[in-house]
């Protein structure tokens, strides 16, 4: 089996463990949370987990990433998951009753008064989710991806059972039976919270599940160790933060930066956030080629010249992607009823964050070189450069063209980093990507969408829309096979 189908094979169970779940989630409660949740409070849920994102890294110092580095040189791998692991617990028990004693003060600040009990659910999910990052990388690290898929598809079942049980089955109950002792605990005020405690209880579960990894070493913490390793992944911190506000913020900065009251803008947020699940598809994309492809890289930067590999690879990602790319976006008119019709007003954005996302996963392609010679700092400074980026884009564009502002913000900065990564990359750990390649199949694809998006707004039958967006898709799959006939052969194991 060539190294190319069996990366492919491996993101497709990455997928599962990654992707899946999170459809399962979009496919489930995005059309359900945005049919019995206000645009308010479906604004405050999408901040609120823009700052968990963000957060996380200051609770994970990216020891993941730094156990990789670590547990593939010198035979060190129980010294690096328990040194880890240590360090991730000592960061929660000092930021979590941190967190909690000033949880009124911290949601004042960001999502409004009397919303303190939000924070302490978050908290809480922040430090289950922290400690799991070292046994799920040690699962990645030993090719078990069943094993991840396999827990990342409980949790969010059992998040998604315990959602229904709250807002369905208890009023359901409660109508029947007021005396009931469910009334005692179901405030039909309070669903937001549901959401919350659901996912508190779900992440808890994934640590039981992860128990038998945690127990599979001696603890001991290796302090000298432990200094390379936060030499190492300091800057992985600064980019963590960074793409977090760059990938997930820009709902805040709808909240924060539009022209209206308080209410009307958070109320835009709410409608940005619901019509931008459709595009976070791709972005799990990305995340599951990169689940499988950095432990990949990694093992393979012992072979010689691994350099041809990490090209081809590239290559191959971004054909996958942008037939994803395009067929999202050619049926946009039908996954749009995936979310409630109150939240469908930013759909016009979606294909601008679909590419955006595309790029995101280019750069994990391109950016591996300085994880490779451990010069992560460039990571940090390409980062910064991205952060500086978006924030400038944001406040001039959102206050002249709103949501839209933010989603060129977006893409904008993902093309800095793909460029910045590349450039930097040749100086220090020279790759032949096959750019004249990855530069066809990407431009082409926006093509084949520009052209789709003007027939949609010249051809008013939506039956004859779609019939002429499916032979769009085939042609681009056409042109994609053709172009690249080897490497599509090799990855689907064709003679």
């Amino acid at each position: 089996m060539s190294l190319i189908k069996k990366l492919a094979g491996e993101t497709v169970i990455y997928g599962l463990g990654s992707v899946l779940p999170r459809v399962i989630s979009f496919v489930v409660m995005a059309p359900y949370l945005t049919r019995v949740i206000d645009e308010t409070s479906y604004a405050n849920y999408g901040i609120l987990y823009a700052y968990l994102a963000a957060l996380l890294y200051f609770f994970t110092y990216k020891m993941d990433t730094a156990f990789f580095r670590f547990a593939s040189i010198g035979g060190r791998k129980s010294a690096a998951f328990t040194t880890g692991v240590i360090t991730i617990l000592g960061s929660c028990l000092i930021l979590v009753p941190l967190i909690i004693f000033n949880a009124d003060r911290i949601a004042e600040l960001i999502v409004g008064r009397d919303l303190g009990r939000y924070i302490i659910w978050f908290s809480l999910i922040l430090a289950f989710d922290a400690l799991a990052t070292i046994p799920l990388a040690k699962l990645r690290l030993e090719n078990r991806p069943i094993k991840f898929a396999t827990i990342r598809v409980i949790n969010v079942v059992i998040t998604v059972l315990i959602i229904f049980f709250f807002l369905e089955f208890c009023p359901w109950m409660i109508e029947r039976n007021p005396s009931s002792s469910l009334a005692s605990i179901y405030n039909e005020s309070s669903k937001i919270e549901y959401v919350f405690l659901a996912n508190v209880i779900a992440s808890a579960c994934v640590l039981l599940m992860l128990a038998k990894e945690f127990f599979d070493f001696k603890y001991v913490f290796d302090s000298a160790l432990f200094k390379k390793m936060i030499t190492y992944s300091w800057p992985l911190i600064i980019i963590g933060v960074a793409g977090a506000i760059n990938i997930t913020f820009d709902r805040e900065f709808i909240s924060q930066l539009g022209t209206g009251t308080d209410e009307e803008n958070k109320i835009q947020s709410g409608i940005y956030n619901g019509s931008i699940k459709i595009a976070v598809l791709m972005s799990l994309f990305a995340t599951a080629f990169n689940y499988a492809a950095e432990p990949f890289f990694f093992k393979s930067y012992k072979d010689k010249e691994p350099q041809e590999m990490y090209a081809k690879v590239a290559l191959a990602y971004t054909v996958a992607a942008s037939v994803v790319f395009v067929f999202m976006s050619l049926f946009l008119e039908l996954l749009q009823y995936l979310v409630g019709r109150d939240f469908r007003g930013a759909i016009e954005v979606v294909p601008i964050l679909l590419l955006a996302y595309l790029f995101l996963g280019l750069y994990y392609n391109f950016s591996i070189w300085f994880k490779l010679k451990d010069k992560t700092i460039y990571g940090a400074a390409i980062a910064f450069g991205g952060l500086i980026l978006v924030v400038s884009m944001n406040v001039f564009l959102i206050p002249r063209i709103g949501y839209s502002g933010a989603a060129w913000s977006v893409l904008a900065c993902f093309i800095f980093y793909c460029s910045a990564a590349y450039l930097t990359g040749q100086k220090h750990f020279p790759i032949n990507y096959p750019l004249g390649k990855i530069f066809s199949v990407i431009v082409i694809a926006v093509m084949i969408v520009c052209g789709s998006i003007y027939l949609q707004n010249v051809i008013n039958n939506q039956f004859t829309r779609l019939g002429i967006n499916f032979i769009l898709g085939l042609l681009y799959l056409s042109f994609i096979y053709l172009s690249n006939k080897d490497l599509v052969r090799e990855v689907i194991g064709a003679n």
